[in-house]
């Protein structure tokens, strides 16, 4: 797993077309996706939103996250990477 606190734009870039591209391939449309580092959190997020999840149960979001993470062969640090509804907090 990479240092998610301290990524290079390259490792950002690479993270998020990968996990995109994962979502995507079983039939997740990303609509927004923002990088950012939270206070509390000692490490890069990635926060991916969705209408998708409008209709889904928070097991069902964290399943195709989950699945989407192994497709792409990513590994993150817990809350690494959200994916959510539009304008959720």
């Amino acid at each position: 797993m990479s240092d998610w606190t301290n990524l290079s734009e390259d490792e950002i870039k690479n993270i998020e077309a990968k996990i995109v591209a994962a979502l995507n391939s079983i039939g997740i449309k990303v609509a927004k996706a923002r990088w950012n580092m939270p206070g509390p959190l000692p490490h890069w997020q990635l926060m991916l939103e969705t209408p998708w999840c409008a209709s889904m149960s928070r097991n069902d979001i964290d399943r195709a996250l989950e699945q989407a993470m192994a497709s792409a062969g990513i590994q993150a640090p817990m809350n690494g990477i959200m994916l959510k509804r539009p304008h959720e907090k």
